[in-house]
């Protein structure tokens, strides 16, 4: 799914949008070895990105954006234990309600600017963290 929307009154506060009140809204299927891993869910304002097509989806949304000229300075993220709809364990080949993790992402560029909002929902209820000490 790709398509243009009307923000809701809650994603227009969240993106300060100005004049042009409308975003960007995709989902994709990330897969690992032909096996869903996770299901993403994106929204970014149409007035950062007018060019952005469908095509861009299949490579990565964040060298896009740096291409476009703009620098990421973070990504805020929150993440959750979440019980899979029906219509996303489909999507994932899991049994409905089952556990998962969700992450979801604000993207933000230099000034606090947000350039995204993803949901992922992964294709399991595991993590794994790497930690690494620099001397």
């Amino acid at each position: 799914m790709f398509a243009i929307e009307t923000a809701s009154p809650a994603f227009d506060a969240q993106f300060n949008l100005g004049n042009d009140k409308l975003l960007i809204h995709y989902l994709r299927l990330r897969l690992h070895e032909n096996e869903p891993l996770v299901l993403e869910e994106t929204w970014m304002p149409r007035e950062l990105f007018p060019n952005l097509r469908k095509e861009v989806l299949f490579g990565s949304i964040m060298q896009y954006m740096e291409n476009q000229g703009y620098v990421i300075s973070h990504d805020f993220k929150t993440i959750q234990a979440v019980t899979l709809s029906t219509p996303e364990a489909t999507i994932l080949g899991k049994v409905p309600g089952a556990l998962s993790l969700q992450i979801t992402h604000h993207v933000h560029f230099l000034k606090s600017i947000l350039a995204q909002i993803t949901i992922e929902t992964q294709g399991d209820n595991g993590m794994n963290a790497l930690s690494i000490r620099e001397r």
